[in-house]
């Protein structure tokens, strides 16, 4: 079939969709309120009951952009510490933003994580009902094909994970499902006009993550399939989307002194590549080992319509995400989901389903319906391979702990002994800088860069993704931290750390190590036992 000829047989009443969605609406409640039920007991799951109240908590990256943006609301600014120097810690501004709408509501800090999970749960609902729509006009679907997708995407657990546990994937993929379905139906659209509504959307990506712009730009480009003048097009939308990224740019230059983010310098300079392509790449090879099943059926579905132009968008995406993925070095809990691969995963898991469909309708032996059960069983098991037995664990296993929390359970019970019983002067020194940093309300220091300049641009021989760069001798002699929250990578070792610190135990929290000087700064010493670490072994710590 030529190019013009499979592109009119795709030209159809536009309504087609509208209606499909209408006949689809009674499936799609069921398998929206299944996936909202399964999403809302993850969200309960990752709670913490602290002091007989119930606790909403991040996983710790996020729990950063949650600092920041409580900040904001409370008028210190977009800070990582208040009154200290302003340097931009996240990247992930518009999100922060969001956050910050959030915590100028009337709630505790309790209950703050727990409306952006809510939030993140709509967007993941969304997700499905964009994919859901993207197999009705991208692929001409028939509803077994369209409810197929929206099944298999509710449950793509590794996205649904990272989005729970607060990251940005969701809001990203939500945003780039929307772009590409407006970019499909505008093949549709008898103006030939600039499609505003398409460009100001495209234009939110890079707000949301600056790094959405490895979507953004080959969907712009893209418009030159559209009916109508190209230059004008290509010339509005362009203008647009480098007028927002400038605007961010100058902003981060005005208000941080730097247009980049610091941890821009943190994770992506200052590292051998040969390493971190090294290690992007072996993270990567576990992924498509992952998706044996998936990625045969998504190539099948791809090469049927290649000639589509809303297809080869999808195709490059994904790619771009692979790559993207390959050249940060990967991510810190790629087997839950890369953050850099979650947004594009819906592509993959519509293909298949259409790719399940073509294989199993090749079948000439057996009845109709024997054949829709196979390809329901082939796009059942596709995704669940796709997820990895970690991820299905951790959504559907309420007898495991969900991600990260033995660490947040600990750190939540040192963020509250600093906020009861130091005062409030007290200066702590954070490995994992969110959860702590928010709940305590004391001021904080980096020890991993990623709000702390000097750190983020060092040069080192190792790498790993966000957690390669420290000094610990700036850290005792510039950054003279009160508190250290605990030791690791060779701090505990350093006589200088030992003369100088004392470890503190006590039944309320986790171990922590106070500078000799400043013991007056805890309010109650009374359950509090001191060791002296010049008098310990290493192993003592």
């Amino acid at each position: 079939m030529s190019d013009s000829a499979e592109l009119a047989a795709h030209d159809e009443d536009p309504s087609d969709a509208s209606e499909s969605l209408k006949r689809d609406l009674p499936w799609l409640a069921i398998i929206l309120g299944a996936s909202a039920l399964l999403a809302a007991n993850y969200i309960y799951r990752t709670s913490i009951v602290s002091d007989g109240s119930r606790v909403f908590l991040l996983w710790d990256d996020a729990m950063i952009s949650m600092q920041y943006a409580k900040n904001l609301a409370e008028g210190n600014g977009l800070v990582w510490s208040a009154g200290d120097e302003a340097v931009q810690g996240i990247t992930n501004l518009g999100v922060a933003l969001i956050m910050a709408a959030i915590h100028a509501l009337p709630l505790d800090n309790n209950t703050t994580s727990a409306v952006f999970q809510g939030l993140n749960l709509i967007a993941l609902s969304g997700i499905i009902l964009f994919s859901h729509q993207l197999a009705s006009r991208g692929l001409r679907g028939d509803r077994g094909l369209r409810l197929s997708a929206a099944v298999m995407v509710a449950l793509c657990f590794p996205l649904q994970v990272m989005s729970l546990q607060g990251s940005d994937t969701g809001l990203i993929a939500l945003w780039l499902l929307g772009c590409h379905l407006i970019y499909a139906r505008s093949f549709d659209q008898k103006n030939d006009g600039v499609p505003w509504l398409f460009f100001g959307l495209l234009a939110i990506g890079p707000i949301l993550r600056m790094d959405s712009l490895i979507f953004a730009l080959p969907l712009l480009l893209g418009t030159v399939r559209l009916p109508g003048a190209m230059l004008p097009r290509l010339v509005a939308g362009g203008a647009l989307l480098f007028g927002v990224v400038a605007a961010i740019l100058l902003f981060g230059l005005f208000y941080y002194g730097d247009p980049l983010p610091n941890t821009f310098y943190l994770k992506a300079t200052g590292q051998p590549k040969d390493l971190m392509l090294k290690l992007g790449g072996e993270q990567l090879w576990w992924w498509v080992q992952c998706w044996v099943i998936a990625l045969p059926l998504a190539a099948v579905a791809a090469h049927r319509h290649w000639k589509l132009p809303w297809v080869r968008q999808w195709v490059v995406a994904f790619a771009l995400a692979l790559a993207y993925h390959v050249w940060v070095g990967g991510d810190i809990k790629h087997r839950f989901g890369s953050r850099f691969l979650l947004p594009v995963l819906p592509f993959l898991l519509i293909l298949a389903a259409e790719g399940a469909a073509i294989v199993t309708r090749g079948i000439q032996q057996g009845s109709p319906v024997l054949r829709r059960g196979m390809c329901a069983a082939l796009c059942l098991l596709a995704v669940l391979v796709s997820n990895s037995t970690i991820t299905n664990a951790e959504m559907l296993s309420t007898s495991r702990e969900t991600l990260l929390k033995f660490y947040n359970r600990r750190n939540l019970a040192n963020a509250m002994f600093y906020q009861r019983f130091t005062d409030p002067s007290t200066v702590i020194a954070l490995h994992w800088a969110g959860l702590v940093s928010y709940f305590s309300d004391r001021p904080v220091r980096d020890v991993l860069g990623k709000s702390d300049r000097y750190i983020a641009r060092l040069q080192v021989d190792g790498f790993a993704p966000g957690h390669s760069k420290w000094d610990w001798d700036y850290v005792l002699d510039t950054m003279q931290p009160d508190i250290i929250n605990k030791v690791s990578r060779g701090l505990g070792e350093m006589p200088k750390f030992r003369m100088n610190y004392l470890r503190v135990d006590s039944r309320l929290c986790p171990e922590f190590f106070i500078r000799r000087d400043r013991r007056a700064l805890l309010l109650d010493e009374r359950r509090l036992k001191f060791t002296d670490l010049t008098k310990t072994g290493k192993r003592a710590m």
